[in-house]
């Protein structure tokens, strides 16, 4: 899938944004785009082919687990040889199946809100650009089309094939605004550096401190006369 964006759309983006403010890194805010973009197509994930992976995997399990148990009677009562490379393989193959169980379901968990993992970075990301390369304020204009930001998001979203209104963009840039961050991620909360520390509590007098004792190796201490 194509992942950098043409002339054209750059030129159409510009014009839906409208006038920028002075100081604004065009060359380096399309470059931004772009990786964003690129993440995006990197990271998103189908919900419905992960359920149907997942599924398969757990039948495996299941079939696996069954045909061990199966296998180990078989080699308690003495009817067969016990083979250990089958015994391994099939071990092996359960551990492997656990481990791919759990890694589904991280995603698939994640993919249970109304916005991806995908899309959610995509807008922080989008957000983050429109501050820093394009130096707009983030505000979310209650006109029927958005302001720039609400604007400058849908239109980078198109190109990706993502449809949202300006509404749900609206409220998207509101909840980052308000602290509450985009699907699954949230916001950390952060040092004031300015804050003093809070001070150190005393020292108990019941506690001595331990007394160092040195060890030479190859050396014993000889017994007293």
């Amino acid at each position: 899938m194509e992942q950098s964006i043409s002339d054209d759309q750059w030129h159409e983006l510009l014009l839906t944004i409208g006038e920028l403010r002075g100081g604004a890194d065009l060359a380096k805010a399309r470059i931004e785009v772009e990786q964003a973009l690129h993440d995006y197509y990197g990271l998103r994930r189908d919900p419905a082919k992960l359920k149907d992976a997942r599924a398969t995997w757990e039948a495996i399990k299941r079939s696996t687990v069954k045909l061990h148990v199966a296998l180990a009677g078989e080699w308690s009562r003495r009817r067969v040889r016990k083979d250990f490379l089958v015994h391994l393989g099939l071990r092996r193959l359960i551990r492997r199946s656990m481990s791919l169980l759990e890694a589904f379901d991280m995603p698939i968990a994640a993919h249970k809100g109304s916005i991806s993992p995908a899309l959610a970075n995509l807008y922080l990301r989008l957000l983050e650009i429109w501050q820093d390369e394009f130096r707009g304020e983030l505000r979310s204009a209650g006109s029927t089309t958005g302001g720039p930001a609400v604007r400058f998001v849908r239109t980078v979203l198109a190109i990706a094939g993502v449809e949202r209104t300006p509404g749900s963009i609206r409220i998207t840039i509101r909840n980052v605004l308000q602290g509450k961050g985009v699907g699954v991620f949230r916001p950390v909360a952060k040092s004031d550096p300015n804050k003093p520390r809070p001070p150190r509590p005393p020292r108990s007098p019941w506690k001595l401190p331990r007394k160092r004792v040195w060890c030479v190796p190859g050396r014993v201490k000889p017994d007293r006369q």
